[in-house]
C-alpha cells in the first residue's frame, strides 16, 4: 500500500485581502463587529466623555474591527476627534512608515500597546508596554465579548470600558455601559478524541506521528518554512486540507509558528500541545489557536494520516489563512 501525500502547493489566504471584499469604503481592510446598541459600543472619560467605538456607515463614528491579533481602525472621542488604533487602518489612511503603533490581542482578550489621538497624544491600554508601576489593562470576555477593564491617558487620566470596573464598582444603575464585540476567544472546534498524534497511523496505534516515524513510513509529511513576510509577524487564523478522504480515514494537522527562519519549531495541536492534532474533514476550515500563533512571521506544519485498512487518505493540498 502506498501512502498518498501530493501536497502540490500551499495556498496562503491573507485575512486582509478577505476582509476587504465586506468593508465600509470609508476605512479599507476593517470589517466592523463592535455592538451597534448604544450601551454597547462606549467607553467613558470623566474629561472628554464618551468614546463611541461603533459604527453608524458615516464618516462621524469610526470603523472597529476585533481580531485574534489586533484591533483594527479606529473609534470617536466626541469631544476630540479619533482614535486610531493601528497605525495600518487609521483615519488617515496607512501612516506606519512614520508612526507604528497598535492595539495587541493576546488571542485570550488581553490587549495591550498604544492608540492615538492627534488632541490627546498617546492612549495607553495596558501597564506593561507604558512601562508603568500602577497596574491596568483593558480586556475583553472571550465568552461574551463585553470589553473591561481602564486604559490611561496623560492628558485625561483614566478611560473606563465597562460600567462594573475594578475600583469603581458597579456604576450601572446610574450610567450603563460597555464595549462588546462579535469576536470570540479560543479555537471552534474541540481537540480532537484520543491521544492525537500518537495515535494517527495505520490503524490509529502510533505508527507514525508523534512516535517518530519518518516519512518514508509513509505516517506524516513535515513542510518546509513559510514566509508571511509580515516584518512584526502575522496572526494564523484558519487551516484547511484538499484531497480525497475515504471512508474511515483521517488527517491530523500540527502547526508550528516562529519569528526566526531557522526555529525553534513547536509543532502543537488546538490545546496548544505537541501531543495533539487539529482534525477534520477534507474541505472543512478549521481555526487555529490565536494564543499559539500570534505575531509569528514564519510558520511551517506537520500532516498524519490516519486509517484502519484499505486506502489511505491523500492530501493535495493545504490552505493557511493569516492576517498582517
Amino acid at each position: 500500500m502506498k501512502t498518498k501525500f501530493l501536497i502540490s502547493k500551499l495556498l496562503i489566504s491573507t485575512g486582509l485581502l478577505i476582509a476587504a471584499q465586506a468593508v465600509a469604503a470609508d476605512v479599507p481592510g476593517v470589517s466592523n463587529n463592535i455592538a451597534t446598541a448604544n450601551i454597547d459600543r462606549h467607553a467613558w472619560s470623566d474629561v472628554v466623555g464618551w468614546i463611541d467605538f461603533g459604527s453608524d456607515a458615516t464618516a462621524s463614528t469610526g470603523e472597529v474591527e476585533v481580531t485574534d491579533a489586533q484591533l483594527k481602525g479606529y473609534a470617536k472621542i466626541l469631544q476630540a476627534g479619533f482614535l486610531a488604533l493601528d497605525c495600518a487602518t487609521s483615519p488617515n489612511g496607512d501612516i506606519c512608515a512614520t508612526s507604528n503603533f497598535k492595539v495587541s490581542n493576546d488571542g485570550d482578550g488581553k490587549l495591550s500597546g498604544w492608540g492615538w489621538n492627534d488632541n490627546l497624544g498617546w492612549i495607553s491600554f495596558d501597564n506593561a508596554t507604558a512601562g508603568a508601576s500602577v497596574s491596568y489593562q483593558v480586556t475583553i470576555d472571550g465568552s461574551t465579548g463585553d470589553f473591561s477593564g481602564w486604559a490611561w491617558n496623560d492628558v485625561v487620566g483614566w478611560i473606563s470600558f465597562n460600567c462594573v470596573n475594578t475600583g469603581i464598582g458597579n456604576q450601572c444603575s446610574s450610567s450603563d455601559y460597555t464595549v462588546n464585540t462579535s469576536w470570540r476567544s479560543g479555537p471552534d472546534i474541540p481537540p480532537p478524541a484520543g491521544d492525537g498524534p500518537t495515535g494517527i497511523g495505520p490503524g490509529g496505534s502510533g505508527g507514525g506521528g508523534g512516535g517518530g516515524s519518518s516519512f518514508e513510513d509513509g505516517t506524516y509529511l513535515t513542510s518546509s518554512v513559510f514566509d508571511t513576510r509580515v516584518q512584526n509577524g502575522a496572526a494564523l487564523n484558519t487551516i484547511m486540507w484538499l484531497g480525497n478522504q475515504p471512508a474511515g480515514t483521517s488527517v491530523g494537522i500540527q502547526v508550528a509558528s516562529s519569528n526566526s527562519s531557522s526555529g525553534p519549531w513547536k509543532f502543537l495541536g488546538p490545546d496548544g500541545k505537541e501531543s495533539s492534532a487539529y482534525e477534520a474533514n477534507q474541505g472543512v476550515q478549521f481555526r487555529l489557536n490565536p494564543k499559539d500563533h500570534n505575531n509569528q512571521r514564519y510558520f511551517r506544519y506537520k500532516v498524519y494520516l490516519k486509517w484502519t485498512s484499505g486506502d489511505t487518505p491523500e492530501v493535495k493540498d493545504v490552505i493557511i489563512n493569516y492576517s498582517p
